[in-house]
């Protein structure tokens, strides 16, 4: 179980060392080819040992050209060597005609750094599409929360035919939010957790122990 730690100030010291935190340390927006890199300020506080996944939020209309896929390989590993980082997760909504570019930008970032490298996917990426099968990436994470206007038909596929309702690649992990129903899936390997408010210690294994139950529950 893995909290998502956002754009705010976590003290997340409540949590075992060895619990990961999948922390959002910048968001880069791309406009015209040139980069603004928005950079954490928020204090996040955890334990010294505690395995750091750095989060990127990236924002572009446009898809990235080869010159703004190298700046922005460069841009994240920087920040995330910067913060001893254990793994680099990209968060991207990518419209179907930055699929390609997006697919060679993960390539571009793996070649910049022998860490994990993951993203997060929404929901509809993950059941007919199949655009994600050969993006070189070490773990897609669906996000099954905010689904937007088909959300609950989303909902009603994933509940009713279980995890092979998902795509192939997008069954290692998921993702849930603490204000919104948990669709139950099979086995994920990873579990991250996010919260539109500051973490507790109350809040997280609250949730925490909601989402095992809904895990562990029959069909």
């Amino acid at each position: 179980m893995i909290p998502w730690a956002w754009h705010r100030s976590e003290d997340l010291t409540f949590l075992s060392p060895a619990t990961p935190i999948a922390a959002w340390f910048a968001t880069i927006t791309v406009r015209d080819g040139k980069l603004d890199v928005e950079r954490r300020t928020q204090p996040l506080r955890h334990h010294v040992d505690t395995p750091l996944l750095a989060v990127f939020r990236l924002e572009s209309a446009e898809p990235f050209d080869r010159g703004t896929r190298n700046r922005i390989a460069r841009t994240l590993i920087k920040i995330g060597e910067a913060v001893d980082a254990s793994e680099i997760q990209l968060d991207f909504d990518a419209r179907r005609s930055q699929r390609p570019s997006y697919r060679r930008l993960i390539a571009a970032v793996r070649l910049e750094t022998e860490l994990p490298v993951s993203m997060t996917a929404l929901a509809s990426w993950c059941l007919d599409d199949d655009w994600l099968d050969d993006v070189p990436i070490d773990d897609v994470v669906p996000m099954l929360y905010r689904m937007g206007a088909e959300g609950e038909s989303i909902r009603a596929r994933i509940a009713a035919k279980n995890r092979p309702a998902l795509g192939r690649s997008c069954r290692g992990s998921v993702g849930y939010i603490t204000d919104e129903p948990v669709i139950a899936v099979a086995a994920p390997k990873r579990v991250f957790l996010f919260s539109d408010t500051p973490w507790t210690a109350r809040s997280f294994y609250d949730f925490k122990d909601h989402v095992l139950d809904r895990l562990k529950a029959p069909d």
